[in-house]
């Protein structure tokens, strides 16, 4: 039922009505009051659905009868006009797909002609807007029905064209598929461009190519290379110009494709620390998404950690309240990072006890054996320790030794020196002046390049766990200069 309500509510006005008009002709009285029941907010559950619309009350109609509803949904999608969909590149693309799909529904039904103008024309549509999988498809019917009626010199015309699309698509997906690595992850570390290509030769390509997709893929391809060398400086600087050429070309690339960017973009900006322009990018890649829907949520983390790292607490708070509501509206599971989102912002408040009670009252939403359940109980440590209850704080410190030995030692190497620091502390009488002396060692590690003990700005560490203990060195000190001097 909830994959049902989710399409029915994407329905807009003129296809409701079109649907409503169709059943009542059709007089499928069982899915318009299924539908209609949908509609009003009347039924959620399979067992609300079936005790109203069902008279014999066996599951299996109702599977059937929402079977038929979804599919009808379904259609109504395709034979709707895109005219409300605003971003160009995806409506062409939509119109040329239904465009090639009418053409050919023509040529089976006898109207070869008309089903072969319809096709010559979204061929020319599609090259346009270089979607060449399309006008490879209509140039190959174009071929075959052509070189019937002896256009000899036709038939070699679109041999020619399906070459070029053939070699233009193979170009588009090596240039996609080479940042595929990027994509998927949320954060730069252990990450690499697949292939391993080098510089020169992605600068080749992109210089080579005369497809604007294939070039924006590449310049992708190109910051994705900085960025695994650790040049964030020069990723910034390619990342600017990339800028630049969506202002002079908006029409031809996707709302993906730009989200995609900005996304990285933010990233970069938020490793950089240079939260203004960070804020910018993300709110940027929000733009070609729908506010209300769950896609937009990676977009929201990179705004609400840009708002976070400036400090910019009150704006922060209402990027939490924006990403619990599409959360909650569109039900996306719960086990994600925004929990601990949540927390962070509440510590950076100051609202220690609040902080600590929101992660034990949400601790059974994420999955126990995660690095996100690990980062959160470090997390809860650290409110505990700010309230001041080191008797509730040993016990929790025991729990958490237990914890990390469920986990291998490399791929937690970051948290297991952190809390080798909280044991000192916790055997240096909480003197964390003391403790950062005798520990030396461990705090001069965490200022290293190592990746696997580096801080990661976008990873589960949301505050940086070593800074907040030196901070805590000086406030101890300058606390005790006070009582000197009283």
């Amino acid at each position: 039922m909830e994959r049902l309500i989710r399409i029915i509510n994407c329905l807009r006005g003129k296809e409701i009505h079109f649907l409503k008009s169709f059943y009542k002709e059709r007089k499928e009285n069982k899915r318009l009051e299924l539908l209609n029941l949908i509609l009003e907010g009347k039924v959620c559950l399979n067992s609300d659905a079936c005790a109203s619309v069902c008279r014999e009350k066996h599951s299996s109609t109702l599977s059937q009868l929402k079977k038929r509803l979804r599919q009808d949904l379904l259609d109504i999608f395709v034979l709707s006009s895109f005219s409300e969909i605003k971003e160009e590149p995806v409506k062409a693309e939509l119109e040329c797909y239904k465009s090639l799909l009418l053409g050919k529904i023509l040529i089976y039904k006898g109207l070869t002609d008309d089903g072969l103008e319809v096709l010559e024309k979204t061929s020319e549509q599609a090259g346009k807007f270089e979607l060449h999988n399309i006008k490879l498809a209509c140039d190959d019917v174009l071929r075959a029905f052509r070189s019937q009626k002896t256009f000899g010199n036709q038939s070699h015309l679109y041999n020619d064209q399906i070459r070029q699309s053939v070699q233009s698509i193979r170009n588009i997906l090596y240039a996609k598929a080479i940042n595929y690595p990027f994509i998927s992850s949320k954060t730069f570390s252990y990450t690499s461009l697949s292939g391993n290509p080098n510089l020169h030769e992605l600068e080749e390509r992109s210089r080579k190519s005369n497809s604007r997709k294939a070039v924006h893929w590449y310049t992708m391809a190109i910051i994705h290379y900085y960025i695994q060398e650790d040049d964030l400086l020069k990723a910034r600087h390619a990342s600017s110009n990339l800028v630049k050429k969506l202002k002079n070309e908006p029409d031809h690339t996707s709302g993906y494709e730009v989200t995609e960017f900005y996304l990285q973009f933010s990233r970069i900006l938020i490793f950089l620390q240079e939260t203004e322009d960070a804020i910018w990018t993300a709110e940027k890649a929000l733009e070609n998404q729908d506010e209300n829907r769950s896609e937009t949520l990676p977009g929201l983390e990179m705004v609400f950690l840009a708002y976070l790292r400036s400090n910019n607490l009150c704006k922060a708070e209402k990027i939490i309240d924006t990403a619990a509501k599409i959360r909650n509206d569109h039900m996306v599971k719960l086990k994600d990072v925004w929990y601990l989102y949540k927390a962070s912002l509440l510590f950076s408040q100051k609202k220690y006890r609040e902080s600590a009670k929101w992660l034990v009252s949400n601790e059974n939403m994420l999955n126990d054996k995660s690095s996100l359940k690990l980062s959160s109980k470090l997390f809860e440590l650290i409110n505990i320790l700010e309230m001041e209850d080191y008797e509730w704080f040993e016990y929790k410190l025991e729990a958490y030794r237990k914890r990390l030995q469920r986990f291998g030692a490399k791929r937690i190497e970051r948290i297991n020196l952190f809390f080798r620091l909280l044991i000192a502390l916790c055997k240096n009488n909480y003197d964390y002046n003391l403790t950062a002396i005798k520990e030396q060692i461990i705090l001069k590690r965490f200022q290293s390049s190592d990746k696997a003990i580096s801080w990661d700005p976008l990873g589960h560490e949301v505050i940086n766990l070593a800074e907040w203990f030196i901070s805590k060195t000086k406030s101890q000190r300058e606390f005790k200069s006070v009582m000197i001097k009283v």
